[in-house]
């Protein structure tokens, strides 16, 4: 009934375009039956905690006016607030000092921040790649591009195969060789990224460093003859029953490279 209660409030939270997900840490849940776990739910008023980081980021206006038009109160201590709000997750770089109380939430999924890692992320992918049949759209080149997480081995055997056959193929056709893009696993808005046309040579880069290369797309969906990007939100709920539901926020983000 208090998570009815509070479903407001997270309804204009997710409008916060700095909310990716709100999840109950697994080690932070309680060893209860669901019912006990609910009514372990504290029955005061809803407040919420956010950490010093969210104040140098300019960020807790549009928090603290979500909070005023549903009822929620800002807690000067993290210790007994409903909440907790932080710019990174539990287990990344989070600022919180402790560990959160059971009946707690935090904004962000613990461990959401290493998975979204460029070098990480292209293992998970890889990994799923290896457990679908080889008709799926991952294999087509069209859904999602061959990607390699270096310094890995096998994807480093894997991709001086690859540019070997394909380079091959191009010469074989008397076409150019196909550029491949190297991205650094913690580069952003282009920094660090280059072109190339062997991407298994180290010259360039620390060949200890991680990174991720990817055949380059030369001819992308393009909106006014830019390159653009969707940058979507999506809250994730489970409640004490253990019914999970996800809510897409009608608002998102549409960056583009001019």
């Amino acid at each position: 009934e208090e998570r009815k209660q509070h479903r407001p409030v997270l309804d204009r939270l997710v409008l916060c375009r700095s909310v990716v997900a709100v999840s109950r840490p697994h080690q932070t849940r309680p060893q209860l039956g669901n019912a006990a776990f609910a009514r372990s739910m504290p029955s005061r008023a809803p407040t919420l905690f956010m950490t010093q980081r969210i104040h140098h980021r300019n960020e807790a206006e549009p928090l603290q006016k979500a909070m005023a038009a549903t009822g929620w109160k800002e807690a000067a201590t993290p210790e007994k607030a409903t909440l907790l709000w932080d710019v990174e997750t539990l287990g990344d770089t989070s600022s919180l000092s402790k560990t959160p109380a059971p009946g707690q939430i935090v904004n962000r999924t613990p461990g959401m921040l290493h998975c979204c890692r460029k070098a990480v992320f292209a293992r998970m992918l890889w990994r799923l790649r290896a457990i679908l049949p080889p008709d799926s759209a991952f294999e087509d080149g069209k859904y999602l591009p061959k990607q390699w997480s270096l310094p890995n081995e096998q994807h480093a055997a894997d991709l001086a195969a690859h540019a070997q056959q394909c380079s091959a193929a191009a010469k074989k056709e008397g076409k150019e060789a196909p550029v491949y893009i190297v991205k650094p696993d913690g580069g952003s808005q282009g920094d660090g990224i280059s072109l190339t046309t062997d991407p298994c040579r180290t010259t360039s880069w620390n060949s200890a460093a991680e990174r991720v290369v990817q055949e380059y797309v030369s001819a992308p969906l393009l909106v006014d003859g830019l390159k653009f990007d969707l940058r979507l939100y999506v809250l994730l709920c489970r409640s004490a029953d253990g019914m999970e539901r996800a809510f897409l926020c009608h608002e998102g983000l549409a960056r583009f490279a001019v």
